[in-house]
């Protein structure tokens, strides 16, 4: 089920409840929701992209609910493809919740200066790991 949320005339297509969208001063971060992440690991449920969609200069984050032991990189397509093709890359961008299980810190990434494209945000974690994919596209 794909639907749209309008936020102060923002828009991000969001399909089944893959992420939930909060306004952010002048605008928007977008959260990877637990029950998305688990089906995407397990293969079970739907887990397509989450598409999110700007306009030109907005800001734009995407993160995670609090993961305790996690350790995220984001990567663009072509790297990510060199990855895959077993060819020594490094991440865009990596960022951990650290140890303190009770106190997780906050993983997000500021897409905001990213260019429109594919994103893979690789997560591992003691509880939900996989591949998750956010298209980025400017209006």
């Amino acid at each position: 089920m794909k639907r749209k949320v309008y936020l102060l005339g923002l828009c991000v297509a969001i399909v089944g409840a893959a992420a939930t969208t909060a306004p952010v001063g002048s605008g928007q971060h977008v959260t990877l929701a637990r029950d998305y992440l688990e089906a995407c690991e397990i293969g079970e449920g739907e887990c397509p992209p989450v598409v999110i969609k700007r306009t030109k200069g907005e800001r734009v984050s995407v993160g995670f609910f609090p993961i305790p032991r996690a350790s995220v990189m984001l990567w663009d397509s072509l790297r990510y493809q060199q990855r895959m093709a077993r060819e020594p890359v490094k991440w865009l961008e990596r960022q951990g919740s650290g140890s303190d299980v009770e106190n997780p810190k906050p993983i997000a990434f500021d897409l905001t200066r990213r260019i429109d494209g594919t994103y893979y945000l690789w997560l591992t974690s003691c509880g939900v790991g996989g591949v998750y994919v956010v298209r980025l596209k400017t209006l």
